[in-house]
C-alpha cells in the first residue's frame, strides 16, 4: 500500500519554483519571535517541518473537525485558561508559507489563515487540506514525538479536511 510521497523534495520561495515537495515560510517581518524560516517536508507519508535539530513532524489540532460541524469556534490559544496554556504553547501554528501553487505530488493543497492579533502568535498560519498546521519548537527531531490521542494528530499527505464544505474555513484554535 502506497503511503504517498516519499523523499521527494521541491523548493518553493519567492523567487523560485523547482520540482518536488518542500516549501518555505517567512515570519512576516521578522519581528515575531522564532526561526526566521522553516521547510516542510514529506517523508513516509506524513508532514514533517526541518528545524536545527532535525526533522519534526507536523501535528493539527483534532477537536477542531468536531467544533466545526457543531458551528463551535475553538479559542486561540491566549484565550484558554492558563492551567492550560503551558501545554497548548507548546504547539507552535506553522508560520503560512509562501506557496504561488499547488505542489506537485501531493494530493492536498496548501494554504493560509488568519490568527488573532491579539495573541503571542498573530502570523498568519499554514494549513494542509483545511487544517491549520502546528510543529513543536522545543524538541526538534523526530524521537519522542507522536500523536495525543484526540488531541493533536500527525498530518498524513492524505488527510482529509476537517469539515465536507470546501468553502468552510477554521476560525479560532489553539
Amino acid at each position: 500500500m502506497d503511503s504517498g510521497p516519499r523523499g521527494s523534495v521541491v523548493l518553493l520561495t519567492p523567487s523560485s519554483l523547482v520540482r518536488g515537495l518542500e516549501f518555505s515560510a517567512d515570519l512576516p517581518g521578522g519581528t515575531v519571535a522564532g526561526p526566521p524560516t522553516l521547510t516542510v517536508v514529506v517523508e513516509a507519508g506524513r508532514l514533517h517541518v526541518r528545524q536545527p535539530g532535525g526533522l519534526s513532524p507536523l501535528y493539527r489540532f483534532t477537536p477542531l473537525r468536531l467544533a466545526m460541524m457543531c458551528g463551535q469556534q475553538v479559542p486561540f490559544a491566549s484565550e484558554w485558561p492558563e492551567y492550560l496554556k503551558p501545554f497548548v504553547y507548546r504547539f507552535v501554528p506553522l508560520p503560512a508559507l509562501d506557496v504561488r501553487s499547488t505542489p506537485l505530488g501531493l494530493p492536498g493543497a496548501f494554504g493560509r489563515r488568519a490568527r488573532s492579533p491579539h495573541g503571542l502568535r498573530p502570523w498568519p498560519q499554514a494549513t494542509y487540506n483545511g487544517w491549520p498546521l502546528y510543529y513543536r519548537e522545543d524538541t526538534p527531531g523526530l524521537a519522542g514525538h507522536h500523536a495525543i490521542s484526540d488531541l493533536f494528530d500527525l498530518v498524513q499527505v492524505t488527510v482529509q479536511p476537517p469539515v465536507p464544505d470546501p468553502l468552510a474555513a477554521p476560525s479560532g484554535g489553539p
